[in-house]
């Protein structure tokens, strides 16, 4: 068995129990009609989908979005992601 530290044991359970707590979300990253990215209409639809206490969020991640998305707008999506669950709940940024 491989050893980890508290604060990764910390994270794994806060996961856990929060997948356990509530359903999934995947939320839809939102573009502009240019096929630009649009943080501001994400934080909107964000916010709204976290009012119904998800157990985690998966920025990016599910909705096919992922590939769209370069590095930067990637990396905006996640911190913006987590600047709304402001702690509330888990952040899984996917890598791939």
């Amino acid at each position: 068995m491989t050893a980890i530290s508290i604060e990764t044991a910390g994270v794994v359970q806060r996961l856990r129990e929060g997948m356990a707590s509530g359903v999934l979300s995947f939320p839809l990253t939102s573009f502009r009609d240019d096929g630009r990215l649009d943080l501001d209409a994400y934080r909107a639809y964000l916010a709204d989908r976290l009012d119904s206490a998800p157990g985690a969020v998966f920025p990016a991640c599910g909705t096919g979005e992922f590939f769209s998305l370069d590095e930067d707008e990637y990396r905006a999506v996640v911190r913006t992601t987590v600047e709304i669950a402001d702690g509330r709940l888990p952040v899984v940024a996917g890598i791939g």
